[in-house]
């Protein structure tokens, strides 16, 4: 009896074979819980743990499936799932041990994420995290009308798409589960998709955005993010544009903030969804303490993205804003390198704006 991806079993009876036929039925995280023949009899069932390891198993005859956890194929010889990478330049596949809880092989986008082990299964979280390719996080951008979602396989690279696909994803990603149909098709996207990592201009544009102004509205954003796209449009060797990378822009002392290590949302910038912000507050007995917790917000991370992928493109919202303030609206009046840009929008989060001359 042989098996394939088709949920196909042929069984050899003599010098005749016949073709049997099993329906695979998944939990919410897309593994193999019940196989039926094809008039709905059980065939097996299969239980596992959190990390995908065996917790119990029936079935009717000798063959069992090897689709199982996550309904990837288990290598029968190892006993490891095969994961096959979706972008092949990164490598030809990662195989996942469910009894250690960690892949054999390294991400190889691991140097995007310096604060985990890249061995690491779903960052811990396999209840309601599936990793169908083995590598990070996916943020989808639709390059038509600017929308962004986050797929759970976060967040450290972006994927440019166009509306159809975009759409293609959003249907995915509201599913509980994943059938092989629907792994292959999420897979063919981003295949065919523009991939941004974390340390693109995209990705950079992005996580400056989300650290100045994570607060501000979405013409707020925009200002930020084209702020920069302007300082390297100025001559490369001068104080704002000092080699013509969007880096060396942003990280010139006194351009922005965040990008420094003693500011307090330094780590917004380096790693959004890893942040930790520090929150003081009362207790019941009137002493101010304080507490630590995760200032991550996916909405804010998303309206960034979009808000950068329009300044590249070549949005101006700011009218060639490259100076901004969100304390005071005559800071730079005074300036006689400055003119000051009057703005008939609402910028929530920025209370002034300025060019120069």
């Amino acid at each position: 009896m042989r098996h394939n991806p088709k949920s196909k079993s042929t069984l050899y009876l003599g010098n005749h074979c016949v073709d049997v036929l099993y329906y695979y039925h998944s939990d919410h995280i897309g593994s193999s819980t019940f196989l039926t023949d094809a008039i709905g009899k059980p065939y097996q069932f299969m239980l596992y743990l959190p990390f995908g390891e065996a917790m119990a198993q029936q079935k009717v005859a000798g063959w069992s499936t090897p689709y199982t956890f996550t309904g990837k194929e288990q290598d029968v010889a190892t006993g490891l799932h095969y994961y096959s990478l979706s972008r092949p330049q990164d490598g030809s596949a990662r195989y996942y041990d469910t009894r250690l809880s960690m892949w054999f092989g390294v991400d190889p986008l691991a140097e995007m994420r310096p604060g985990h082990t890249p061995y690491n299964y779903v960052q811990n979280n396999p209840i309601i995290r599936i990793d169908p390719d083995g590598a990070l996080d996916t943020d989808f951008l639709n390059s038509e009308t600017g929308e962004a979602i986050h797929v759970e396989d976060g967040m450290d690279q972006i994927a440019v798409v166009n509306d159809e696909q975009f759409k293609q994803i959003q249907t995915l990603s509201s599913a509980t589960s994943w059938n092989q149909t629907q792994t292959q098709q999420y897979e063919s996207i981003l295949n065919s998709s523009e991939i941004h990592t974390m340390d693109s201009d995209l990705g950079i544009l992005s996580r400056l955005t989300y650290a100045e102004m994570a607060q501000g509205n979405d013409n707020a954003k925009a200002i930020v993010a084209e702020s920069a796209i302007n300082r390297t449009k100025r001559p490369i060797g001068s104080y704002e544009n000092p080699d013509g990378t969007l880096t060396r822009a942003i990280n010139k002392k006194g351009a922005y903030d965040v990008t420094s290590s003693t500011c307090i949302r330094n780590d917004e910038f380096l790693s959004p969804r890893n942040a930790i912000e520090i929150v003081k507050y009362k207790n019941r007995n009137g002493q101010t303490v304080s507490k630590t917790r995760p200032s991550y917000n996916e909405s804010t991370w998303l309206s960034s993205i979009s808000a950068s992928y329009n300044a590249l493109k070549g949005s101006n919202v700011g009218k060639g804003t490259i100076f901004y303030h969100s304390g005071s609206s005559t800071f730079r009046d005074n300036s006689p390198g400055y003119i000051k840009v009057n703005l008939n929008i609402n910028h929530k989060g920025i209370l002034g704006t300025w060019k120069l001359r």
